[in-house]
């Protein structure tokens, strides 16, 4: 689903709705790089117990809300370079446990100052910030 003109994950969310649970469990890696999203809605991630790989580079997503990923338990690469991010909220990676790669490349995030923001990610090993505007 990269390279389109997907604006909202909510239409992807109503197409997912319609398939069966074994559909789903198949899902292991989501691409939806190189879109418009803008905003990240609530119901994206229920359905997709199973994800290990969501590349959501080069989309138009200002902030992640708390525990929007926390669904993603199985999650082990999250790709969120090149989109305009100002804002991480308190748990937004809340219950990603299994997340071994969260690429934070490119955004406009100025700050990491709230220790919950990573909170819960027992397996991350590699966190990837460059140029961003983060003051240290």
């Amino acid at each position: 689903l990269n390279n389109n003109k997907i604006k909202s994950i909510r239409n992807l969310i109503i197409s997912l709705e319609r398939l069966n649970d074994s559909q789903l469990n198949e899902f292991h890696k989501l691409l939806l790089y190189d879109n418009k999203i803008e905003i990240l809605d609530y119901g994206f991630s229920s359905n997709l117990k199973n994800l290990r790989i969501l590349n959501l580079e080069y989309n138009r997503i200002s902030f992640i809300p708390k525990n929007f990923f926390s669904n993603l338990i199985f999650l082990i690469d999250l790709n969120l370079k090149f989109n305009p991010i100002i804002r991480l909220e308190p748990f937004c990676f809340s219950n990603l446990k299994s997340l071994n790669q969260l690429k934070l490349d490119y955004n406009f995030l100025t700050e990491l100052n709230d220790q919950n923001i990573f909170a819960g990610m027992s397996s991350l090993n590699s966190l990837h910030l460059s140029l961003s505007l983060i003051h240290i």
